[in-house]
């Protein structure tokens, strides 16, 4: 994947970066579906079983008041199944990569000035990297 990312104007860490919070979305998304499986399979009881039993609490929680950002979504906010989901986190990943990528392609002379910057070995951070000590 990090070659995928190459002559993008990214630096080396955003490549990694980038590469390690995709990997981070895919995993923890994965874990969660196969816990949530495992949970069903566990207990025996479906998605649609748990709810049912538990839909007059939740009524009686979202009438409280208690509870009002939740009590105004519409009725379909929860409609969204996995793999719909999913292709949503992903695709607002890839978007701000691609938007990183984007605002790099159209001001490459700040890029050059940074790189000039970080090869004189000038350094905006506020304490020393771990090489120069």
């Amino acid at each position: 994947m990090i070659a995928g990312l190459a002559n993008l104007g990214l630096t080396d860490q955003e490549r990694l970066s980038a590469v390690i919070t995709l990997d981070g979305f895919v995993t923890g998304f994965a874990r969660h579906r196969i816990q949530y499986d495992a949970a069903v399979e566990e207990s025996g009881i479906s998605d649609e079983e748990f709810w049912n039993q538990h839909f007059p609490t939740l009524v009686r929680a979202m009438e409280s008041g208690n509870f009002p950002a939740m009590a105004a979504l519409n009725e379909d906010a929860f409609d969204a199944g996995w793999d719909e989901s999913f292709e949503f986190g992903l695709q607002r990943l890839l978007d701000g990569i691609a938007a990183l990528v984007a605002a790099r392609a159209a001001a490459p002379a700040a890029s050059g000035a940074s790189d000039a910057s970080s090869a004189s070995g000038a350094s905006a951070s506020s304490g020393p990297s771990p090489d120069r000590r």
